[in-house]
């Protein structure tokens, strides 16, 4: 009991290795009873993903669960390690049968029950089911009692299974609610302004398809007042502005947009159709303005970009082709 006790408090202090040392000095012991040899398990289990030794963390949670008259609720926190394994490793099946196995444990308690939730909405979502996966959320949800962390991230897989689904004003209002939890972890609270971010990103790219320029422009503006939200999306916000500012003819205004963006991503192997688009918007706004140096500059720039797509290529040739015929 007491090496468990050791693991546990080792545990929560994020010393993984100490963690798994005391627990395998636990089970050391044959006197040990079943109910804590199969927490020794667990708490190896935990230690491990941690640690991201995931094979080890499943096969922990497997000797834990092979144990005869091990107690229900760590039975369940098994389950809940072996589904966030498999999740990580990507075998998203064999994690939504380890999350199934553990809901089907009355005992569990309401914080394990939300989690194992979390890890069927994780799945769902990383295998597309994007509508299972807003159930499991909203089930995960649903539970009294569950911690705040846990909840935010149940947010979390909800606004992006919405985003995923093209239901943005959704995904905004699922992101909203996580943000409004106290004790959300900072990692957490990143992927609840990523998909903020992503939401007001796409409506803006639906808005400017739909040359809805104004709105367009509305919603890249209310993703860019979002703090946390992660460089690449920022900057493909700048994209959508740019767009639309040069074709509501403001060609300094998608100027400063595609500037503002490429500012952002200035390293060279940032994401290649984000910064190829900002050039891509350059080279159209100097060609307007008459600036056909700076316009071929920036579709050379753009040009060498690796991995940017077919149709941006066309463009950037376009553009230079534009700037090359104009009379000198």
């Amino acid at each position: 009991f007491a090496y468990n006790e050791k693991a546990f408090a080792h545990n929560e202090k994020g010393e993984y290795e100490l963690a798994i040392e005391a627990a395998n000095d636990g089970l050391q012991i044959q006197e040990a009873d079943p109910m804590t040899r199969a927490d020794l398990f667990r708490q190896k289990a935990f230690a491990h993903n941690k640690k991201g030794e995931y094979d080890l963390a499943l096969e922990a949670a497997n000797n834990g669960l092979q144990i005869q008259g091990a107690d229900p609720t760590v039975r369940a926190g098994l389950f809940r390690n072996k589904a966030i394994a498999h999740n990580k490793k990507g075998e998203y099946d064999l994690a939504l049968e380890a999350a199934n196995n553990g809901l089907q444990i009355q005992e569990a308690g309401s914080i394990m029950r939300a989690n194992l939730f979390k890890q069927k909405a994780i799945a769902h979502n990383q295998k597309g089911e994007y509508d299972l996966a807003l159930k499991a959320a909203n089930d995960g949800l649903q539970i009294q009692g569950a911690g705040p962390m846990t909840r935010a991230d149940l947010f979390v897989h909800k606004a992006f299974a919405h985003n995923q689904k093209g239901e943005y004003d959704l995904a905004l209002e699922a992101a909203n609610n996580g943000l409004q939890i106290q004790g959300a972890d900072p990692m957490t609270r990143a992927g609840l302004f990523r998909n903020k971010a992503i939401a007001y990103n796409e409506k803006a790219f639906a808005h400017n398809e739909k040359g809805e320029y104004e709105l367009a422009l509305k919603a890249a503006n209310d993703g860019l007042q979002i703090q946390g939200a992660d460089p690449t999306v920022r900057a493909d916000l700048f994209r959508q502005k740019a767009f639309a500012h040069n074709q509501k003819g403001e060609y300094d205004l998608a100027l400063k947009a595609a500037n503002d963006g490429l500012e952002i991503l200035q390293d060279a192997g940032a994401d290649p159709t984000v910064r190829a688009g900002l050039f891509r918007n350059k080279a159209i706004a100097h060609n307007k303005k008459g600036e056909y140096d700076l316009a071929l500059k920036a579709a050379n720039d753009g040009l060498q970009i690796q991995g940017a797509g077919p149709m941006t290529r066309a463009v950037l040739f376009r553009q230079k082709a534009i700037a090359y015929l104009q009379p000198q």
